[in-house]
């Protein structure tokens, strides 16, 4: 092995130490998990068709496992990622159940609308504002 592949090698492990930075040394992995999940929320947003209620219905399934796993693991480095990262997922998750309700014409009464858009928008940015 020359000095110009031991190079070579330094180098592609500088680039693939970037991908696993910001997640705890037990979870380094975590990358591949969060591709994953949007890969499978995109195949699952192409593959049926947009009146059909599965689609969001499997998205959401997703999106709650996604989370859960999340919850339970905890793979950032630094707590603040990690409550912001819960937060999202949360928001996420109202945001398709809001569709949910909506393919299904679920009328919501005026209050009820506003707690939901409030977990889906505010909430994330009330966690970004106290870390």
């Amino acid at each position: 092995m020359g000095v110009d592949d031991v190079s070579l090698a330094q180098d592609r492990i500088k680039f693939c130490h970037l991908l696993c930075i910001e997640y705890l040394p037990t979870y380094h992995f975590w990358e591949v998990v969060d591709v994953s999940r949007r890969v499978a929320l995109v195949a699952v947003l192409a593959a049926f068709d947009t009146a059909n209620p599965l689609q969001l219905t499997i998205a959401l399934a997703i999106a709650v496992a996604y989370k859960w796993l999340l919850t339970w693991c905890k793979p950032y480095a630094r707590m603040a990622d990690n409550s912001l990262s819960i937060v999202a997922g949360w928001s996420v998750i109202v945001t398709l159940f809001a569709a949910l309700l909506l393919r299904f014409d679920v009328v919501l009464p005026w209050a009820a609308a506003v707690a939901v858009l409030s977990l889906a928008f505010v909430a994330p940015l009330a966690v970004c504002l106290h870390t």
